[in-house]
């Protein structure tokens, strides 16, 4: 092993002058341990070969040469053309050179760059599990917790090994639960739906990246894709209680009046015959009205009454009809007996009234937005 140690000494001497101070790392690298790709003997069968140390004393300077101007690309080949050319001496000083050059980016506030080296290597050693995750800690480090993932993600499509699989899944876990924070935190529901998309099609057959699919979407409002997607799932890695408690949740949301501030009027969406209705909430009016538009489109039947009611224009004669059917907050009325008017806020097909805001569930502001 005298080549190593050699070799750690040219390392050292070209690796001063960059970033925060010395390369110190070089030197440690170049006694670490040997990476998996070199044979266990290699060095020992070419302790006293000539032309491999004349090869390594040529390869050194120029990995210094790539490190002092921050070519990766250059760095990442001469690594490269060691492994594929055998010179196993060389390769075994020059890979944990090019790790400790990463490590060293990051602890010198360079994330960045040590991702671009790394991710550069990763892409031509795709079993390296290590560097892989070397590049998710680099990406880490940077703030990009979504980024971290990919080098896990693809980790965990053919690890290695079971200790191997088990720590990317620790990692990936915490990855996601970073990403989370930060989409909940800028009330980025779509990109935490994009997120949830990304781990279900890179894991298929994970049954908890369903179940998050699901609450992001019902966080989302999506309840039709919420309860699609729970259906999807089988229940092999789900418990019972999480499914459960999953669908209770997009239950009770459903039979939630969901309301939409703008300015200081209050709206909510209402349904019937195939239409989608906006109506303005106004719990100053005893009966629910819609407009003559939309009592033709739902093909209400007029009953012939006439009731004369309160307004804030005053007191109006307003005819009765009856439509056969309105859907809210996930329930279904039928008849309702609703009031025609002429006179409504611009863009609102009716009013909601006491009537039907006693008959349904909860509130639920949307948002807050002024106009």
């Amino acid at each position: 092993m005298r080549i190593l140690a050699g070799l750690a000494v040219v390392i050292a001497l070209f690796g001063t002058g960059f970033g925060v101070g010395q390369w110190w790392a070089l030197e440690r690298a170049a006694t670490a341990s040997e990476p998996v790709a070199l044979k266990p003997d290699a060095a020992a069968a070419v302790a006293d070969d000539a032309s491999v140390i004349s090869s390594a004393g040529r390869a050194l300077p120029a990995f210094a040469a790539a490190l002092e101007a921050r070519d990766w690309d250059a760095m990442v080949r001469l690594v490269e053309h060691a492994r594929l050319e055998g010179r196993d001496a060389e390769f075994a000083a020059l890979y944990p050179a090019l790790r400790a050059v990463a490590a060293d980016l990051v602890a010198a506030e360079a994330p960045e760059e040590a991702a671009q080296l790394l991710a550069t290597f990763t892409a031509l050693n795709p079993a390296d599990a290590e560097a892989r995750f070397a590049l998710a800690d680099a990406w880490l480090a940077a703030d990009a917790p979504a980024q971290a993932l990919t080098p896990v993600l693809e980790i965990l499509s053919a690890p290695l090994t079971q200790d191997i699989a088990l720590q990317a899944a620790e990692y990936r876990d915490r990855l996601v639960a970073l990403e989370r924070e930060r989409l909940a935190l800028d009330g980025d529901t779509a990109g935490l739906i994009a997120l949830y998309e990304r781990l279900r099609a890179a894991e298929p057959t994970n049954e908890m990246h369903q179940v998050g699919l699901a609450r992001a979407q019902l966080e989302a409002g999506e309840l039709t894709a919420a309860d699609a997607t729970l259906r999807s799932i089988v229940g092999f890695e789900a418990d019972t209680d999480t499914l459960d408690s999953l669908r209770d949740d997009i239950e009770a949301r459903g039979s939630e009046l969901r309301i939409d501030r703008q300015g200081n009027e209050l709206y909510t969406a209402a349904a019937g015959a195939g239409r989608e209705l906006k109506l303005l909430v106004d719990t100053g009016a005893s009966q629910t009205a819609l407009s003559s538009e939309a009592l033709a489109a739902l093909d209400a039947r007029r009953t012939g009454e006439i009731r004369r009611v309160l307004t804030a224009a005053g007191e109006i004669e307003a005819a009765v009809f009856e439509v056969a059917e309105l859907e809210l907050a996930g329930r279904a009325f039928a008849p309702v007996e609703v009031l025609e008017l002429t006179a409504l806020p611009r863009d609102a097909d009716g009013l909601l009234g006491l009537d039907l805001l006693k008959e349904v569930g909860d509130l639920s502001v949307l948002s807050a937005t002024v106009e």
